[in-house]
């Protein structure tokens, strides 16, 4: 997948790695900037997965960390618009 100027592969494993991603990975994680506005649907589709962790806010946006199918560790990233707090929006 093309994702601006960057290429984006992804792979499906024949079996899952079965891990503790945060004790074993630490703080190794992908991090993927997504569009505010699509902040609710990707809370409501990671909880109904069950591979939600947690979210926080920042100044700089909101965050879901999240867990893929394979056990590791997501940061869904969603920059605050220009000119408003992520309190506000």
């Amino acid at each position: 997948m093309k994702c601006g100027k960057d290429d984006i592969v992804l792979f499906e494993r024949p079996r899952p790695i079965h891990k503790d991603a945060i004790d074993q990975d630490g703080i190794a994680h992908q991090a993927f900037d997504m569009d505010w506005d699509d902040f609710e649907e990707a809370m409501k589709t990671a909880k109904e997965l069950g591979k939600f962790h947690r979210a926080v806010e920042r100044s700089s946006g909101k965050t879901i960390y999240m867990f893929d199918s394979e056990g590791n560790y997501l940061e869904l990233h969603f920059p605050t618009p220009k000119g408003k707090a992520a309190s506000e929006c």
